[in-house]
């Protein structure tokens, strides 16, 4: 016996999920921040262009670490805590300056880290 399978899609919709990191320095001489941003785009039938909703998940202060080793640093975080890692050279600068509030914003596209040990175990 093979069970119906419903067509009726009016109770459904489909959402897609990103994350990104954000790495923000208020003024000059101030720590790094990092945060940890999940957005969410659902998409309606009736609606080419989705409603986005964003969510700031965690933050962190990045207290004296320099520029070059907070990229690093974001990924130990992530990694250690949400089995997350920023996609190597994704990271691109934002608009930032008077208007913004910082003095310097970049952003970078997070996904899913998993070990490269042979022995482990990919589907975890």
């Amino acid at each position: 016996m093979t069970a119906a399978i419903s067509t009726d899609l009016s109770g459904h919709v489909a959402t897609e999920t990103a994350w990104r990191a954000e790495l923000s320095l208020q003024t000059i001489g101030s720590a790094l921040h990092a945060t940890l941003i999940r957005e969410d785009t659902t998409w309606y039938d009736d609606d080419p262009h989705g409603d986005i909703t964003e969510e700031v998940v965690c933050e962190r202060d990045l207290v004296g670490v320099p520029l070059p080793a907070a990229f690093a640093a974001v990924d130990e975080w992530l990694v250690g805590e949400h089995r997350l890692r920023v996609l190597p050279h994704s990271w691109v600068p934002c608009d930032s300056g008077g208007d913004t509030g910082v003095a310097l914003l970049l952003e970078g596209r997070v996904l899913p880290a998993r070990p490269i040990d042979p022995l482990s175990n990919w589907g975890s």
